[in-house]
């Protein structure tokens, strides 16, 4: 495969992935626990541990249907399409895994239809309802006594490929894994809308409350928002014939830099709840080998960035603040403190008591709010819930 084309198609599907983090935080933390790597596949495919794609495929797609294959995969994970496969008929199961995804994810973000390569994604069973509306087993059903031409003239050729399915059918321990992705995500997003009602009744019936791990969720966001991945060499760790990018951390360490800390000091953050978040940032970060990057405390007005390159730096800045709370602020000074370079993600600590400007405020850099002692929801960006009370 051309290095430079992987290399390519690799830039494209992660700025995709973090899109997806930013615009719909729930459906981007489940897409965050599959890896992206290459083969000459065809199209693309998902073995609810990773989404593989043909560089050709993925290159040819615009930026519409890359999001979507990448949420169709993740959905077939979410729905543990892959796990039930065993004893079907591959043909009929596989259009009927995809009929009920692309009838979800249209559902989902308001729309009728979507072409992938020119053809209409599949979305209606047989009697013409949404596949929404049905299990991959009911439309499986319907499709046994439908007539095989009319089948395949229907239907055709899906836009992923399902032929390795039966390598990880009935493993439990997968679909556990899955339904603990599930919990997780359902619990960070709290009331986010975009959640469809068949898979708001899936996560109720997986009533067990997970346990969080901030400092990895802070630590996967960081990641999602890295660029620094090579292909030399290979990293082939899931097999011969898979070739998944090389971050720069598998050779020289993890590391991330320039990530912008913008810590709310207004009067409405008490002191235990600034402290205890600024304690789960820092240990989130003690993960990394190395984070390089810039602090600045605002309410009304934002300061000037200090530049840090070890965490323990954070613990020598001295706090100022204390008046109102002005998110505008933030997103207004990118330019003047940031005019040549922009920061790689901006991550915000605060209780979230303000106005929020809008989306295009942000330039386009990921987002997180880490938000303290409150349970107010961002319009946009990523966001956890972060409470010195419970001690999480």
């Amino acid at each position: 495969m051309d290095p430079l084309k992987l290399k390519r198609v690799a830039g494209r599907l992660i700025d995709t992935r973090a899109s997806i983090l930013q615009e719909s935080p729930f459906f981007g933390r489940l897409l965050m626990h599959l890896p992206l790597g290459f083969a000459p596949c065809g199209t693309a495919y998902t073995d609810m541990k990773r989404i593989v794609f043909d560089p050709d495929f993925a290159e040819e797609m615009g930026n519409e249907e890359l999001k979507f294959v990448l949420l169709h995969e993740t959905f077939h994970c979410v729905l543990k399409h892959c796990t039930r496969c065993g004893g079907k008929i591959p043909f009929l199961y596989n259009v009927a895994c995809d009929v009920v995804v692309n009838s979800l994810l249209l559902k989902a973000f308001g729309r009728d239809e979507i072409e992938i390569g020119g053809s209409p994604a599949m979305h209606l069973a047989p009697d013409g309802k949404e596949g929404a509306e049905y299990t991959a087993e009911e439309v499986y059903k319907m499709l046994l006594s439908c007539d095989g031409e009319k089948l395949m003239k229907q239907y055709g050729a899906g836009l992923d490929d399902h032929g390795n399915w039966q390598d990880c059918a009935s493993d439990r321990l997968l679909e556990e894994e899955w339904n603990r992705h599930l919990r997780e995500a359902s619990h960070l997003a709290g009331n986010e809308s975009g959640i469809p009602n068949e898979l708001q009744r899936l996560i109720d019936k997986v009533d067990t409350q997970p346990k969080i791990n901030w400092r990895q969720v802070l630590s996967d966001f960081i990641r999602t928002c890295r660029s620094d991945y090579t292909f030399s060499p290979p990293d082939r760790r899931y097999g011969d014939e898979v070739i998944l990018p090389s971050f720069q951390e598998d050779v020289e360490g993890s590391g991330v830099e320039g990530i912008w800390f913008v810590v709310d000091t207004s009067g409405s953050v008490s002191d235990k709840a600034l402290g205890y978040v600024l304690e789960e940032v820092k240990a989130s970060l003690s993960q990394l080998d190395r984070v390089r990057g810039y602090l600045s405390y605002f309410d009304a007005k934002v300061s000037p960035p200090a530049y840090f390159e070890e965490v323990e730096e954070l613990e020598k800045m001295t706090p100022v603040g204390g008046g109102g709370t002005s998110f505008g602020e933030i997103f207004a000074s990118i330019e003047v403190f940031f005019p040549e370079e922009k920061p790689t993600s901006i991550l915000i600590l605060t209780d979230g008591k303000a106005s929020f400007p809008k989306e295009e405020a942000a330039l386009g850099i990921p987002v997180i709010w880490i938000l303290a002692d409150s349970k107010i929801e961002p319009p946009w960006g990523a966001h956890i819930y972060v409470s010195s009370k419970e001690g999480v």
